[in-house]
């Protein structure tokens, strides 16, 4: 995410469902990778205030509102983008307790 050009982070946001964040960024060309890791630190660090400041640019510049769930599925998404091998680790295990599941119930009988 560090080398993420402008275009990649609307790109991420388009993808991810989340135009209204993206309006936040559209004309802010020198935001990058960077600056959206800036940004999630400083919303990991205080939620509340930078959800109202985030909020507040978004009415003020496109007179709409952010949706507070809409605000922490943004956190989550940059959280998932960042820890990639979290989310792999997960599935991982996941697919560990199934296979250890079905390996018990099928073959229990024959050890």
């Amino acid at each position: 995410m560090e080398w993420w050009t402008h275009e990649d982070i609307l790109n991420f946001l388009h993808d991810k469902k989340l135009e209204i964040i993206k309006l936040l960024f559209e004309n802010e060309q020198q935001f990058d990778g960077r600056s959206l890791y800036a940004l999630y630190e400083r919303c990991q660090s205080n939620v509340e205030s930078n959800y109202q400041l985030l909020n507040s640019q978004l009415n003020y510049n496109h007179n709409d509102n952010l949706p507070y769930v809409t605000y922490i599925r943004f956190i989550s998404e940059v959280r998932k983008q960042l820890n990639p091998i979290d989310i792999k680790c997960t599935i991982r295990y996941f697919f560990w307790y199934i296979l250890k599941n079905i390996h018990q119930k099928f073959f229990s009988h024959i050890e």
